[in-house]
């Protein structure tokens, strides 16, 4: 796991591509780099559309477009249903995550705090488990 896998942590070097920002490199169950992913490309930016601008600097649109593609390179040979199932079980960790960082930082973004309770209580009642 890379454990911030995005756009800016991918660099071109001639013909190769290299990872960077790798002090997050571990291993485990691939749910835990998609939940990061989705973090990056979805979560952070779900109240404040802009977030991502600055973050990225690419827009939502581009953003879920992404997080989509990869989505649907990594189980290109799983069904929709399947892709979907798996952003479920990503986006409970996200927001889990993601609530914690928010409470831990006392930032005050009630918006976010809000959102993160929202999703999950749509998310953990129609998932059995964060495993795939």
């Amino acid at each position: 796991l890379h454990g911030d896998f995005h756009i800016k942590n991918v660099m071109k070097q001639g013909d190769e591509n290299l990872l960077i920002d790798m002090d997050t490199l571990s291993m485990g169950h691939p749910v835990y780099e998609f939940s990061q992913m989705y973090l990056a490309y979805l979560g952070f930016s779900e109240t404040d559309k802009e977030e991502i601008k600055r973050f990225m600097g690419i827009d939502h649109e581009t953003a879920l477009a992404f997080w989509n593609s990869s989505l649907k390179y990594y189980f290109n040979d799983k069904s929709p249903e399947y892709i979907k199932e798996v952003e479920t079980k990503a986006a409970i960790i996200a927001y889990v995550r993601l609530l914690r960082r928010t409470l831990k930082r006392n930032t005050g973004k009630d918006a976010v705090k809000e959102n993160c309770i929202k999703r999950l209580t749509e998310l953990v009642p129609v998932t059995d488990s964060l495993y795939y």
